[in-house]
């Protein structure tokens, strides 16, 4: 969350600036120009973080309780402190810093924002105090001249920009520590060299001494050379360095490597370009506010959540709704005073007129102790708070069922099978019917333990083992029994789901429990009943069976005394119709589902018995069937049992005369919901001026009744024998 902070404001300061953790005093981050200040290079930064202040400053005051109490204190009376104080780079150089601390808050923790300013107003000037001090000192043996003179020469080695000086012979007498890293020289090799070797080529150097020696000083570009001689530019501001008489005693030179500044500018460039990107795509709302509520930045989250336009000022005050004004105003008052306000919820109305829910959390900015403004991070709450409405709806849903729901049992068992939550149904079970009390924290399996071990001891250890697999994350699905005070028994069907939360071994379990007692008796009832209506029922399809043989036979009987072949023939066919009819009821009374009729079985059954009974006439008569696996109702079975019927008699009676061979096909298939059935022969075929939907003979005319009476359609191919091809649809 710091770097988010970090985006808004660290880099809208020039200086050296350095986030402090309050609590201890730790570094937290710094910015580009504390690492030029500082001397701190990008891999160096990495392992700075963390450690405590004082390796950026040479006083100890950090760990001095009673003085950083007064600074804490005048950082709260004044907004911020600002002190001189000597500061020093991580290689121990010290220079003086002009030092402000203010105290920032940002998610809750407390900062420290140090800025640092390098107070050295001429590095020239410093030189030339060094060197009049420095004779001065060592005649006088005055120590504190001499820590002075220490303490100068520290300022300039401390610098980042390169320091040459030299006599009024152009020999080096003093060069920084930044000089020495660029060109690669040791302190020891400056003293042996000239100003000149330093140069490109003599020329520029001549170029340069000309300038200082007509106008005092040289600024300006020039080209410069290292030990291993390489070349490099630099910017140069040279001028003379004069004693109190005003004598020229020598020469000071302060460059900067043109690559270095470069790269420290385009480190920076960098830097506020990613910030500023960063502040820009913050997920959350982030705007910045004068002490009138009018904005000064905001980014695109903001735009968004206010729904205004670009380079715009608004009042903030302006878009809260009226309920909540007073609550803006009162933690307004709360801001000034404590420099924070976090995590407070109002509705605000959008530029468009849209209502939403946000949360917010401000921090104060001050100038010289006066309230300036504030940084305001907000979160568009909205869908937040609808899902919180939905799931208090949904839980007061979940508990009124878990409440409300008669003869359900729901409770909750913790990891050790202590009860954590019951309905009333499950106490009111306990309590009226087993005769104890149960409550949240009780030991499940101790309660049950108790209820069955005068009856079924064995029942626990099978119920303890679905609990346990259950509690490993496998839900359970039995039937338990309890016993009553009593001694009657109840049966309840249970379900285990096991409450899953990552990272456990072992979950808590959700229980359910439906009363079973009521509803298995009256099951058996049912199944009683059933059976007793199965056999009533077995009973009239074999009655029917048998008083339809009885018909038949008397039929048969009949034919005994009939000499008229016509009527012969008329009785044996009506005994025919009678037997198709017999085999319906047969195949049901055989049938353990009186439902349907397996219709394969029966065609199978009806077209062998026919074939059989003509069989003294027309021996040469083969039968085919294809048959798939068919059931069709009592009320289908029996017409189309009777269409079969006449179809196959009327092939095997004409469409082979003079005892000729042949064939009759039955083909029956289920397709969908539709029936195809196809019976054809390969006999002579029907006369050619046969009007087969209107011939008075009735076997044909009882074909067409029945098809109308199955709500199906057939049709007649008389080629190379005939072939009837009738479908209908299964009801």
């Amino acid at each position: 969350m710091i770097s988010e902070y970090f985006k808004i404001f660290f880099h809208s300061y020039g200086d050296s600036v350095v986030l402090v953790k309050k609590e201890n005093f730790t570094i937290v981050d710094f910015n580009t120009n504390a690492m030029v200040l500082h001397d701190i290079s990008f891999e160096e930064k990495k392992e700075i973080i963390g450690k405590p202040f004082t390796v950026f400053n040479s006083t100890e005051f950090s760990s001095c309780p009673e003085e950083f109490k007064l600074v804490l204190q005048k950082i709260k009376e004044n907004g911020k402190w600002t002190i001189y104080l000597p500061a020093r780079t991580i290689k121990e150089s010290v220079f003086t810093g002009k030092t402000t601390i203010s105290l920032l808050t940002f998610d809750g923790i407390d900062y420290l924002l140090v800025v640092t300013e390098k107070k050295i107003d001429s590095i020239n000037h410093a030189y030339t105090f060094l060197e009049k001090e420095k004779n001065k000192a060592e005649r006088t043996k005055d120590a504190d001249a001499l820590l002075t003179i220490e303490f100068i020469n520290c300022i300039i080695n401390s610098s980042v920009d390169i320091i040459i000086a030299s006599d009024i012979n152009n020999k080096i007498n003093h060069v920084s520590h930044s000089a020495s890293s660029q060109f690669g020289y040791s302190k020891e090799e400056f003293s042996e060299m000239k100003v000149v070797d330093l140069y490109k080529d003599k020329d520029e150097y001549k170029h340069v001494e000309q300038q200082i020696n007509s106008k005092g000083f040289f600024i300006g570009k020039i080209t410069n050379k290292k030990k291993n001689g390489k070349l490099f530019n630099t910017y140069l501001s040279a001028s003379l360095i004069k004693d109190d008489r005003e004598n020229i005693i020598g020469l000071m030179g302060i460059s900067r490597n043109i690559k270095e500044v470069k790269k420290i500018e385009n480190e920076i460039v960098t830097s506020e370009k990613k910030y500023r990107e960063l502040f820009e795509n913050f997920s959350d709302a982030v705007i910045i506010v004068d002490e009138n509520n009018t904005t000064i930045d905001i980014n695109e989250a903001g735009k968004n959540l206010f729904e205004v336009e670009d380079n715009v000022a608004y009042n903030f005050y302006s878009f809260v709704s009226d309920k909540d004004k007073n609550v803006v105003a009162e933690k307004a008052k709360e801001l000034r005073i404590n420099g924070k306000v976090r995590n407070f919820e109002i509705e605000i109305i959008a530029a468009k007129g849209t209502k939403k829910n946000i949360e917010i959390s401000s921090s104060a900015f001050y100038e010289n102790g006066i309230f300036k403004g504030s940084r305001d991070v907000i979160r568009d709450i909205s869908e937040k708070k609808k899902r919180e409405t939905l799931l208090i709806q949904q839980s007061s849903t979940i508990q009124s069922i878990f409440e409300n729901t008669s003869n359900v049992v729901i409770w909750t068992l913790d990891t050790k099978f202590n009860i954590s939550s019951l309905n009333s149904e499950f106490i009111r079970i306990f309590r009226d019917r087993i005769g104890e009390s149960i409550q949240v924290g009780d030991n499940f399996f101790n309660i049950i333990s108790d209820n069955l071990k005068p009856y079924k001891p064995e029942l626990i250890n099978e119920m303890k083992n679905a609990y346990k697999k259950a509690q490993l994350g496998i839900s359970q699905n039995f039937e338990s029994v309890i016993y009553g005070s009593n001694g009657k028994q109840m049966i309840y069907e249970t379900f285990l789901s096991p409450i899953k939360i990552k990272g456990k071994n072992k979950f808590d379990l959700a229980c359910l429990a439906v009363d079973l007692t009521n509803k298995n008796e009256i099951e058996l009832k049912l199944r009683k009943l059933l059976n007793e209506k199965e056999v009533l029922l077995k009973e009239v399809h074999h009655r029917v069976k048998n008083n339809l043989q009885v018909i038949s036979s008397i039929l048969n009987l009949q034919s005994s005394y009939v000499k008229d072949q016509m009527t012969l023939d008329i009785l044996r066919e009506s005994q025919n119709r009678i037997k198709a009819m017999s085999f319906i009821h047969e195949s049901l009374y055989r049938s353990d589902d009186f439902s349907f009729v397996n219709f394969s079985s029966y065609i199978n059954s009806l077209s062998s018995n026919l074939v059989q009974t003509y069989i003294i006439k027309h021996a040469n008569i083969n039968l085919e069937l294809d048959l798939g696996d068919v059931n069709l109702s009592l009320d289908q079975a029996i017409p189309c049992g009777l269409i079969i019927n006449e179809l196959v008699s009327n092939s095997i009676k004409y469409a082979f005369p003079f005892n000729r061979s042949g064939k009759i096909r039955i083909e029956l298939i289920k397709q969908g919901n539709k029936i195809n059935l196809k019976v054809s022969d390969n006999g002579v075929g029907l006369p050619d001026n046969l009007d087969v939907e209107n011939t008075d003979t009735l076997g044909l005319q009882l074909v067409y009744i029945l098809v109308s009476q199955l709500d199906g359609d057939i049709k007649v191919i008389n080629k190379k024998g005939t072939t009837f091809l009738f479908n209908f649809t299964i009801k």
